[in-house]
This record gives structure tokens, C-alpha cells and sequence, in this order.
């Protein structure tokens, strides 16, 4: 059987993986395809002369055509007007129109010839692309698929600083999560007189601009009570504390 995973970011689809099961091995695939766009931002022709790649974006009638589907796809004749071909340069059309001015054009041949230069020209500006990132970062740009994830993988594995913010996994983070739950917010009933009401804005970044920030790998630690108040007697530890709390019985 065939299975679909779609890869879906904040509403948007990001790639589609297609499984082909077989229970023949030979027969066993795995397509994925990637929005190409989300790597390279820009329009073709622009990526095409960028990377100055052998096979440059075509030109092509988009415009042109007929009321009757077929009317159009099995056109032959003389080359379709300059109106049709969209922001083509005259000097372009002219270029084109010489070379049909004693030559059939026909449809079904050019449309063919224009996706196909488009995947050629494509497939060769990310193999550029890819050459020029891994011959300077040693990085595949096949493990991304977003411009903005790319970029954080090469800082990550070439520009980090060392004693940086670090990337928790495992326990340690799911601890700190516990422990974290966002910005609290009281509700009052606003009743009196002269009173002033304030509103922080970009708290989160000011403090990490103006304060110090726990940097490095954090290690994970479990011990008794004295111990732990040590620790948070320490000014120059920061940390995350899970305690188990015993009251007095007669306490409300």
C-alpha cells in the first residue's frame, strides 16, 4: 500500500513524505518532497543567473490561450504576440520571434521544453547551492528544510561560542518545565482613587539584555535538604528546584 505523511508547520506544509510498501524489498520506496521555495526564496529566472547554472529559465506564453483546452495545448502556427508572454524584454521577443519567423511554433513541444528546462534548472541551482554551503560549512543542506533552519544548524555546528545558552534535552528539561509556566496575571477589580496602572512591555528581552543568563550544559542533582539549600544560598548558581514541602499539622 501507498501512506501519506504530510509535514505541516503553523498551518503551512512544509513536505510530504510518501511511503510505498511492498512486500518485495526491491519494490519498497521512499519519496519526499520539499517545497524548494522555503530554501531558495526566490523567483527562478533571479536563482538561475545568481548561481549562474547551464540551463537558465526559459520564456514561455502563459497567457496564450484558447476558451477550448485542446484548442490550445494542439496549437500550431506562427509565435503567439508579445502580450502574451508576460514581462518578457522586447529585445528577448524579437530574439524568439526571428528564430520562428520562418518556423512553426508549436505548443505542446515549447510547454514541454519550458517545465523541462524549470526542473533541470532547478535541480542544478541546488546542487550550487549545496556545493557552496558544504565546501564551507561541511553541512548538507538536504538535513533542512527551511533557509532559517539551515542557517541555525551552520551557527550551531561552526559560530557558537563556547559557555553559550545551551539546547536541554531529557530530564533536565522536562524539570525546568515544570517549573516554568509563563507570565502570571492577576485580575483586580478597579475601584479607588489615584490609582496608576502600568504595563511591561518586552520584559523577556530586557532582562536577558541587562541580567546574566545561565549558560553551559546544566547538570542534574538530587540530594538531601541541607544540600539543596546550599545551593540556592549560592549566588553564582542559577537553579531549578524541586522540594517536597512537610507541614506542621496545626498549621492553616
Amino acid at each position: 500500500g501507498v501512506s501519506v505523511e504530510p509535514l505541516i508547520f503553523n498551518g503551512k506544509l512544509m513536505s510530504v513524505n510518501l511511503i510505498i510498501n511492498s512486500n518485495d524489498r526491491k519494490l519498497k520506496r521512499r519519496i519526499l518532497f520539499k517545497d524548494s521555495y522555503l530554501l531558495v526564496n526566490q523567483p527562478l529566472r533571479l536563482l538561475a543567473k545568481t548561481f549562474n547554472v547551464a540551463s537558465q529559465k526559459l520564456f514561455f506564453p502563459l497567457k496564450f490561450y484558447d476558451t477550448d483546452a485542446l484548442t490550445t495545448i494542439f496549437y500550431k502556427g506562427i509565435i503567439p504576440l508579445i502580450d502574451y508572454w508576460g514581462d518578457i524584454p522586447s529585445s528577448t521577443y524579437n530574439e524568439l520571434y526571428s528564430l520562428y519567423k520562418n518556423k512553426e511554433w508549436v505548443y505542446l513541444d515549447e510547454a514541454t521544453r519550458y517545465c523541462s528546462y524549470d526542473s533541470v534548472c532547478l535541480f542544478e541551482i541546488l546542487v550550487r547551492f549545496n556545493e557552496l554551503i558544504f565546501n564551507n560549512f561541511k553541512f548538507n543542506i538536504h538535513d533542512a528544510i527551511t533557509l532559517p533552519s539551515l542557517a541555525m544548524k551552520i551557527f550551531k555546528s561552526s559560530y557558537m561560542p563556547k559557555d553559550t545558552i545551551y539546547q536541554i534535552l531529557g530530564k533536565v528539561e522536562e524539570d525546568i518545565r515544570e517549573a516554568y509556566t509563563g507570565g502570571a496575571v492577576d485580575v483586580f477589580k478597579p475601584y479607588g482613587k489615584n490609582i496608576y496602572r502600568y504595563d511591561v512591555n518586552s520584559l523577556y528581552p530586557f532582562i536577558m539584555k541587562n541580567y546574566p543568563m545561565p549558560v553551559g550544559n546544566p547538570t542534574f542533582f538530587e540530594g538531601n535538604s541541607d544540600l539543596i539549600f546550599e545551593i540556592i544560598k549560592d549566588q553564582s548558581k542559577f537553579s531549578f528546584v524541586e522540594v517536597e514541602l512537610i507541614c506542621p499539622i496545626e498549621l492553616n
